[in-house]
């Protein structure tokens, strides 16, 4: 693939190397959870299958400002999702709606101004024959 990364240097990516989950993995292909925030673009995390739902989760070690988010898609396809902030994993805060997301950009930003631990993203929508799939899942604080 050929990945155009638009992140500003400035910005801090405070999701990087932290502890994640997600619902499910495609662990037989080594699509782990764990390859969303490694910083490469050469490994990825995608869910078990193609419904829509599947959701991915970092926790940030503390709770964190946080400035906005950043996802590289596996595809140039339209994913919709949402994007919720969390201070203690049970209560949860949508901090960026994009279920009727249009765009089919491999890399999307979301800028938006919360506070929170745990920030998670859930695939509420897919392309034909499309799956959860993600290379970096960014939180910036800065």
């Amino acid at each position: 693939d050929n990945i155009s990364v638009t992140t500003d240097p400035v910005r801090t990516n405070v999701a990087l190397g932290k502890s994640v989950s997600a619902d499910s993995e495609e662990t037989s292909n080594g699509n782990i959870a764990a390859n969303a925030v490694d910083g490469n673009l050469d490994y990825r995390w995608t869910a078990n299958d193609g419904n829509t739902n599947h959701w991915f989760k970092v926790d940030l070690c503390s709770v964190s400002n946080i400035t906005g988010t950043e996802v590289v898609w596996e595809h140039n396809n339209v994913y919709k999702y949402k994007i919720e902030v969390s201070n203690d994993n049970v209560n949860w805060t949508t901090a960026a709606d994009m279920t009727g997301n249009t765009s089919a950009q491999q890399v999307q930003a979301n800028n938006f101004t919360s506070s929170g631990r745990y920030v998670r993203i859930t695939v509420t929508g897919l392309s034909w024959n499309e799956w959860a799939s993600m290379y970096e899942f960014r939180v910036f604080n800065n």
